[in-house]
């Protein structure tokens, strides 16, 4: 897929078949996440690959917009070192690079934030986080099963102004 194709049609997605995906495929989607921009080429982050339905059901069970987890064959949960001064940064730049390594190979998936939430703690705990890391994001990741439509955009004249605000 021609890539601003799909940077333009790429969209969260939150129902998904039964269906198993190939460990090898979600390794080079988070491939694609280590080649990420990190500030200052720190790379402060770590993933964790969930296929356990067990632990994914937990994770559906126990965060509110998280429900559909539990249609989802992988869930990975990205982590960064807490001490890292752009944390947030790398960890969206990845878990971006995941959404679109999930695109290109004709699979859904969705963002649901992990940074600072009151569920965070719990998700660290159930897995095994260990104290120097945090959680910041959580992405579904399955085949599509019932595609869901974009919501409308803004339209590109309303949000852009050049040199200065206007």
């Amino acid at each position: 897929m021609d890539a601003i194709k799909m940077l333009k049609t790429r969209q969260s997605q939150r129902d998904y078949e039964e269906y198993s995906i190939d460990l090898k495929i979600i390794e080079d989607i988070i491939d694609c996440a280590r080649l990420a921009p990190s500030a200052r080429n720190y790379q402060p982050l770590r993933y964790v690959i969930i296929d356990d339905k067990k632990i994914i059901k937990d994770l559906s069970k126990n965060i509110a917009n998280a429900k559909f987890f539990d249609k989802a064959p992988i869930v990975i949960a990205v982590f960064a070192e807490s001490d890292a001064k752009f944390k947030l940064e790398d960890g969206s730049a990845a878990t971006e690079n995941i959404l679109l390594g999930a695109t290109a190979y004709k699979l859904g998936s969705c963002w649901v934030a992990g940074y600072q939430k009151d569920y965070h703690t719990y998700v660290e705990k159930l897995l095994q986080c260990p104290k120097e890391y945090e959680l910041i994001s959580l992405i579904s990741i399955g085949k599509v099963k019932n595609p869901t439509t974009r919501p409308p955009k803004k339209d590109l004249g309303s949000i852009i102004s050049y040199n200065k605000f206007e």
